[in-house]
């Protein structure tokens, strides 16, 4: 329910706003109108209503619609301005890509999710080659329908999550060596644990 608000705030981080400004609704930014505008009209009416619907010639029509004029508008997103950028990364950086591209807002929308998709994967992947053992409990862990439903949004959960198994895969491996921590495997345990943190 609150992915467009995600969505919204990385777009804002793809544009240098790092910071949401305040606005009369609570923190927000400023976006083009036609980024707002996927997240209400026909998109805004599904969500929280599985009985509504869309066609396919409306989905194929904003996949090439790409509007003429852009004005700027002040939006809240009160719900993900408490989150810092690093949980919006991959996201913000599909959306800066798609920006720069000129894609349509839709396909920005769409390549937000796979990157998010991507940096999850990624993620995972590293998690369970660093494990010294319990690979089968991550990988379980991590194919759980919450978990897949989340590494394919805009949500911040993709990163917290990503990270979060990490962090424990990294662990398990410190405390499983009978040698001391060197310093890159510390460095690179400390530096997940600050991203996770972040």
């Amino acid at each position: 329910p609150d992915e467009t608000a995600h969505f919204l705030r990385a777009a804002a981080v793809a544009r240098g706003q790092l910071v949401p400004d305040p606005t009369a609704a609570g923190p927000g930014g400023t976006l083009p109108s036609s980024l707002v505008e996927l997240t209400a009209g026909p998109w805004g009416a599904l969500r929280g209503r599985p009985e509504a619907s869309i066609t396919v010639r409306e989905v194929t029509s904003r996949l090439t619609h790409r509007p003429r004029v852009e004005a700027e508008v002040i939006v809240p997103f009160p719900e993900s301005s408490r989150w810092s950028p690093v949980a919006t990364l991959p996201q913000s950086l599909a959306l800066l890509l798609a920006r720069a591209l000129g894609l349509p807002p839709l396909v920005h929308y769409l390549l937000g999710r796979l990157a998010g998709l991507a940096a999850w994967t990624a993620l995972v992947w590293l998690s369970l080659r660093v494990a010294p053992g319990c690979r089968w409990t991550l990988a379980l862990l991590s194919l759980t329908p919450m978990s897949l439903f989340l590494a394919g949004s805009h949500s911040p959960d993709v990163m917290t999550n990503a990270l979060a198994l990490l962090l424990v895969a990294l662990a398990l491996r410190s405390t499983a060596s009978l040698d001391p921590l060197g310093g890159r495997e510390a460095a690179f345990l400390l530096s997940t644990a600050g991203l996770l943190m972040l």
